[in-house]
C-alpha cells in the first residue's frame, strides 16, 4: 500500500476564503484532498484511540504564512508523515483510521455534500447483478457484509472475497483495483471515467 501526496490545490471554503488542499493517492489513484489542520486532527485522533502505538512525528504549525519554499517542504513532510502511517498495520486495521479516510473520501468527491441513500450494483463472477440499498457513504466492508448476506454467503467465508472494480469495455472485464476499507465503492466507481463495475470475487 502506497499514500503520497504528490501535489496541492488551492481550494475555496463557504466563506469564500481560499485555503491550500493536499491531494493523497492511494497506489497512484486519487483518494482525497484535505487541509493541514485535518491531517492533524487524524493524528491527534490516532494518538488517543492507539496510545501504544508509536507514531511518525506530524509536521509541525506554523504561525506566520508560509512561503512556496516552505509549502513544498510541508508538502514533502506530510506526504512522508503519512506514508509511514499506512506502513503500521495496526493503523491500517484501525475503524478510526479507515472512517476518517472514507469521511475524507466522500467529503472531497461530493464538495461536503450530505450523505445519501443510494442504490449500489455489485456484480458476480457469472455476471449476475446484486443491487443493495445503502449510502453512498457506506464503507467496503460494510457493504461487502450486506453483499454476503443477500447471496447467502456464510459470514465464515467472506475473509475469502473481496470487491473489486472492473472496467467494462464492450465484452472485455478488465481488473482495476481491489477496493479497501478506507473507500466508499460508490465514490470510488463514480469518481473513475468510463463504464466501471463493483464485482465480488476470491481474492
Amino acid at each position: 500500500m502506497h499514500f503520497s501526496i504528490p501535489d496541492t490545490k488551492e481550494c475555496t471554503d463557504e466563506n469564500g476564503s481560499t485555503y491550500l488542499a493536499y491531494n493523497i493517492k492511494v497506489n497512484g489513484w486519487q483518494h482525497c484532498s484535505l487541509r493541514y489542520r485535518q491531517l492533524l486532527s487524524l493524528h491527534q485522533l490516532l494518538q488517543r484511540e492507539l496510545p501504544h502505538i508509536s507514531l511518525p512525528a506530524f509536521p509541525p504549525k506554523k504561525i506566520l504564512p508560509l512561503s512556496s519554499t516552505q509549502t513544498e517542504d510541508r508538502r514533502h513532510a506530510l506526504e512522508k508523515y503519512i506514508l509511514a502511517l499506512s506502513q503500521e498495520p495496526r493503523v491500517l486495521l484501525n475503524h478510526h483510521f479507515n472512517g476518517f479516510l472514507a469521511c475524507a473520501q466522500h467529503e472531497s468527491y461530493t464538495g461536503g455534500g450530505k450523505i445519501e441513500e443510494v442504490p449500489i450494483q455489485v456484480y458476480l463472477m457469472n455476471g449476475q447483478r446484486i443491487v443493495v440499498t445503502g449510502t453512498d457513504a457506506l464503507q467496503t466492508q460494510h457493504l461487502l457484509q450486506m453483499v454476503c448476506k443477500q447471496i447467502g454467503l456464510p459470514l465464515d467465508l467472506m475473509n475469502y472475497f473481496a470487491l473489486f472494480l472492473v472496467r467494462k469495455k464492450d465484452s472485455e472485464l478488465t481488473l482495476v483495483k481491489k477496493l479497501h476499507n478506507f473507500e466508499c465503492p460508490y465514490v470510488s466507481q463514480k469518481s473513475l471515467r468510463g463504464s466501471h463495475r463493483i464485482v465480488l470475487r476470491r481474492k
